[in-house]
């Protein structure tokens, strides 16, 4: 029997042995084993800088949504990541894609406040700048796929 309890960042897994060589008939043996999970990438502005750069180069905005292109290019993105010798990296193509996601969305909410709020925009920081020109580049790439799909 293995029962397997997720709380507090800790597997705990539950073994229960019968007891070959016991002298007591029937006996069993439960042992309480503790394994330590991984624990999640802390992601920090430079790590969002690095991940921004990676985009632009790679451009995985230029494939159609779900294909296997796109996939290619964000498994290479985070390919580069995990061997980048500045930073320490530990990231799956899924992990850097939805990090794009969440940071992209701080980024226009974030824009759009100041926007309302002041009529100007603040100071605007790298990693500002590398999403707004990764967000302008999507835009165009969806631009042209749209003028192709007219003719």
């Amino acid at each position: 029997m293995r029962e397997t309890d997720r709380a507090g960042g800790t597997d705990r897994v539950l073994t229960v042995m019968s007891a070959v060589g016991n002298n007591t008939p029937g006996s069993i043996e439960i042992r309480d084993d503790v394994k330590r999970t991984i624990a999640p990438m802390e992601w920090t502005e430079k790590h969002d800088v690095l991940l921004c750069r990676e985009i632009l180069l790679t451009e995985p905005y230029r494939y159609k949504k779900g294909s296997v292109d796109k996939g290619k290019a964000w498994s290479t993105i985070a390919d580069t990541l995990n061997c980048s010798q500045d930073l320490k990296f530990k990231v799956t193509q899924r992990s850097v894609r939805e990090r794009f996601t969440l940071i992209q969305v701080k980024y226009k909410a974030r824009n759009n406040k100041d926007e309302k709020s002041s009529g100007t925009s603040a100071e605007t920081t790298e990693l500002d700048d590398l999403i707004e020109e990764i967000t302008e580049k999507e835009r165009a790439a969806e631009e042209n796929k749209c003028d192709v799909m007219r003719i």
